[in-house]
Parts: structure tokens; sequence; C-alpha cells
């Protein structure tokens, strides 16, 4: 379980660096990034289409893996009580 735990958060950030390299055209691999001077209407914009694709990955999530991370979250937590 913990391993899955760990492999879903590494796709996460996976996930995360992808997108925002798509969406400001630069790549994050280099582990230092200042992100460019935009416009208020232009970080509305990548705000919203990042919303968007989170919302649309959240939603995509395996049911029976979540109901497993949830139980193995709700374990550890009770264990550090």
């Amino acid at each position: 379980m913990k391993e899955q735990l760990s492999h879903w958060m590494s796709d996460l950030n996976a996930s995360i660096k992808e997108k925002m390299a798509e969406l400001t055209g630069t790549n994050y691999d280099s582990g230092y990034y200042q992100l460019p001077r935009l416009t208020e209407a232009e970080q509305m914009q990548k705000n919203q289409e990042l919303i968007e694709w989170y919302r649309k990955w959240a939603e995509e999530g395996d049911e029976e893996e979540q109901r497993q991370t949830l139980e193995y979250l709700q374990k550890a937590l009770d264990g550090d009580r």
C-alpha cells in the first residue's frame, strides 16, 4: 500500500511538471526556474487551465485505488495518535 501511495505521488508530480512545462514552455528538469511576468489576464487564464486539468485528473482516478489509499492514510494517521 505504501508503494502504491509513493507511485501515485510520483505520477502526480510528473504530471504537474509536464503540465507546467506545457503551459509555460519551460523545462523543469534543470532544478531552477523563474516564472515569466504575466499580465493579470494571462495569469488568470493559466490558473483556469491548471484548475481544469487538475479537476479532470482527479475525476479519472481509480475508485479501488482511491479506497485503498484512503484506508492506508487512515491507518497511518491512527498509528500516529
